[in-house]
C-alpha cells in the first residue's frame, strides 16, 4: 500500500483558512503576531481580521521580542535540552 499524498494548499492571507490548516497551537500565534512583527502591519487592523483584542496582540508582540520564538510555547510543557533537570 503506498503512502497517502499530503493535499496541497496554496498559500492565503484569510484568517480563517489558516485556522483550519493549522497543525499546531503555536502556529496559529505565530501566524497571528507574524505580519506585526515583520512587516509593521497595524494592530487594530490585525485585531480585527484575527478576532484578537489589540493588548493580546502587544503582549505577545513583546514576549516574541523579548523570548524568540520560545514564547509561542506553553511555559508549563518541557521543551528541549534547557528545560531537563
Amino acid at each position: 500500500m503506498g503512502r497517502r499524498k499530503k493535499r496541497r494548499v496554496g498559500p492565503t492571507h484569510e484568517w480563517e483558512q489558516i485556522e483550519l490548516l493549522r497543525a499546531w497551537d503555536e502556529q496559529v500565534e505565530h501566524e497571528r503576531i507574524g505580519p506585526l512583527v515583520l512587516f509593521g502591519e497595524p494592530v487594530p487592523e490585525r485585531a480585527d481580521e484575527t478576532g484578537t483584542p489589540e493588548r493580546t496582540l502587544y503582549r505577545r508582540i513583546a514576549a516574541f521580542r523579548d523570548g524568540g520564538m520560545g514564547s509561542l510555547y506553553d511555559a508549563s510543557l518541557p521543551r528541549g535540552p534547557s528545560s531537563r533537570p
